[in-house]
């Protein structure tokens, strides 16, 4: 009987407002105002909060972002709207979504329930979601459920089960068939000491008896924590009314079970509004072949860990490692994704900025009718694409705005994803870069790389002889010219690597920007103009936004902008591109040592040749003739 149940019956009965009624159903939402209008109700098991926030830790463990909620509504009440609200609220806490519910009448009021449970199966395997949570069920209806699964193929590989107390507590009690339809089920269960006296007495008569009325169940006779608990109620009603001194009415009788704190065989136990206040642990499990396998203990003051001993009370994340491999449902050992591109699922529309500033990153063109997509993002993106499990259908959808409408569509589900020059980091102020000067890396050894040049000088020793034969000066003529222009390249190339990086910026801050109410510059689409204005507080019109490199450029040489704000990605492209448009090279003046090569080499044969004997000559000429 749960506390709305008690609630009608006290106003069909006013004599039931006074008498103590215990519940041992499974956890609900009792509103706390419940206290006051029955103080004779008392709640025999844990709080609600206290499981969903287990079964959170669990699905944020595992960054599922979507799961699908299946529950058994045993009486319509509202209790049950409240619950699957504060699971809702929870799991937002780990970036989780309920993305459906499913709703199961009580069994008994189905006329077939197989049927109408593989019909809902059958529903939800046509979606997309991967990761089903069962809570608030009856044992009857979870041994159905997941024998239906079976035969379905829904527990198999890629899909994800977990179960909560109600059924995980009472896996000692179902047979082998059962377990084997379950197999790869995640679940916790409530954690109670096993190696205390009380408990040992009591697990030996609860086995003797249970074995004597049931000699063919004979390895089923290891109690829950459902029956600890219901001896337990049952004891402290009869220590309260031993207790109690002469003739003790029923408020008396109530009033003496919230006031006490009893020690029973699953632990102490103590009321707070009527509710079984104390903080639980739970044991994290894994179905695995004829039974199960304990992964972890979970508990409100520490979160999760392998070991209990590690709950001291100090709050603690827990990796997967601690937890051990995991025996997913199909025997697959990596975690599953949680979802799958169904049928239903159309394709994915990526939007992508239609202009931009630095089209190295997006840029969308027109060729033949055809609308085109290029950039690094472009690549990154397609690359990850190769790198997915599944075949992912995409559409690029070019869009005009800021990108903080894009963002927003993504938001609005309007667009599925926004593919740009924006990253995370981005949004930081510490990536938000002011642009107002150009600066190298100083460098001890930059003298070495336009020295070696220098090199060439030694091709032509001077002997201190003057050139009196023709061909020595046509060879020496042209190598005097490469040696001028090298020459040339060695100044310009060092004058720039020792003068530009003493450079400095004539703003040095963005004080400075306020005190001369300077203007300043930023892409057109980029957020950093929302930024300037709302957060480093610039004056609207102080502010010039820009679609091109070129423009800025432009801007700070004619002084229309003092400084430019640009993202970290776009700040390192247009130093690169700078850098590479200043930088000075041999390859303007490949073609003029191409030729100074070609006669030098001439050169030198004919100047080789001379040196030959004239007997050598002819044999060298008869040779030559030969061939």
């Amino acid at each position: 009987m749960s506390a709305q149940d008690t609630g009608y019956l006290s106003k069909i009965d006013k004599n039931i407002k006074y008498l103590p009624i215990i519940s041992l159903t499974s956890p609900a939402i009792t509103p706390p105002s419940m206290a006051h209008q029955l103080p004779n109700f008392f709640q025999f098991s844990d709080n609600i909060t206290f499981h969903i926030q287990c079964l959170a830790a669990i699905v944020g463990h595992f960054k599922w972002r979507k799961v699908t909620v299946i529950y058994e509504s045993k009486n319509g009440l509202s209790a049950y709207s409240g619950i699957l609200t504060l699971l809702s609220d929870t799991l937002k806490t780990v970036n989780t979504e309920i993305e459906h519910h499913s709703t199961f009448p009580p069994m008994p009021s189905l006329s077939n329930p197989g049927a109408f449970i593989e019909q809902e199966l059958i529903a939800m395997r046509s979606r997309s979601n991967r990761v089903f949570v069962v809570v608030m069920s009856s044992l009857e209806m979870a041994v159905l459920l997941f024998a239906k699964a079976k035969r379905l193929g829904m527990v198999e590989r890629g899909y994800v089960w977990i179960v909560t107390d109600e059924i995980a507590s009472l896996l000692n009690s179902v047979d082998s068939s059962v377990v084997h339809n379950m197999q790869g089920v995640i679940g916790f269960r409530t954690e109670f000491a096993r190696t205390g006296k009380p408990f040992k007495r009591f697990r030996s008569r609860f086995g003797s008896k249970y074995r004597s009325e049931y000699p063919e169940e004979e390895e089923y006779c290891n109690p829950s924590i459902f029956a600890l608990r219901a001896y337990d109620a049952t004891w402290a009603v009869a220590q309260t009314m031993k207790s109690s001194t002469g003739k003790s009415s029923s408020k008396d009788l109530s009033k003496g079970i919230s006031s006490r704190i009893f020690r029973g065989v699953s632990g102490v136990m103590r009321f707070k509004n009527n509710v079984l206040w104390q903080l639980p642990s739970f044991q994290i499990i894994n179905v695995v072949g004829n039974s199960y396998r304990e992964m972890a203990v979970w508990s409100p003051e520490s979160g999760s860990s392998k070991n209990p001993e590690r709950h001291n009370g100090v709050n603690s994340s827990s990796s997967f490692e601690e937890w051990g491999p995991v025996y997913w449902p199909g025997g697959k050992d990596s975690v599953p994704r949680g979802w799958v591109i169904s049928e239903k699922d159309k394709r994915f529309k990526i939007g992508i900025p239609s202009t931009g500033a630095f089209p190295e990153f997006v840029q969308v063109f027109q060729a033949n009718n055809i609308t085109c997509v290029t950039g690094f993002s472009i690549k990154v993106f397609k690359a990850i694409l190769k790198y997915l499990p599944y075949d992912f259908q995409y559409d690029f959808v070019p869009l005009k705005g800021s990108y903080d409408e894009m963002v927003k569509q993504v938001y609005n589900k309007t667009r599925h994803d926004s593919n740009n020059e924006i990253n995370q980091e981005d949004k930081d102020a510490e990536n938000l870069h002011q642009k107002v000067m150009v600066s190298n890396r100083s460098n001890a050894y930059v003298h070495r790389m336009p020295g070696a040049w220098l090199n060439f000088l030694h091709c032509l020793p001077n002997t201190g002889q003057s050139l009196r034969n023709s061909l020595s000066r046509v060879v020496v003529a042209p190598w005097l010219f490469v040696i001028l222009i090298i020459t040339a390249c060695f100044t310009a190339d060092l004058s720039s690597r020792m003068t530009v990086c003493r450079l400095e910026p004539s703003i040095l801050d963005i004080d400075t920007l306020f005190k001369t109410n300077a203007s300043v510059g930023c892409n057109v689409n980029s957020f950093v103009g929302h930024y300037l204005t709302n957060v480093l507080h610039f004056k609207p019109e102080n502010i010039r936004k820009f679609d091109s490199e070129n423009d800025y450029l432009e801007a700070f040489e004619t002084g229309y902008i003092k400084a430019a704000f640009l993202s970290l990605s776009s700040s390192k492209c247009s130093s690169d591109a700078s850098r590479d448009n200043s930088h000075l090279d041999l390859e303007p003046f490949a073609g003029l040592f191409i030729l100074s090569g070609s006669v030098s080499a001439l050169g030198f044969l004919v100047a080789l040749l001379q040196k030959i004997p004239p007997s050598q000559k002819l044999k060298t000429k008869f040779n030559l003739l030969q061939v």
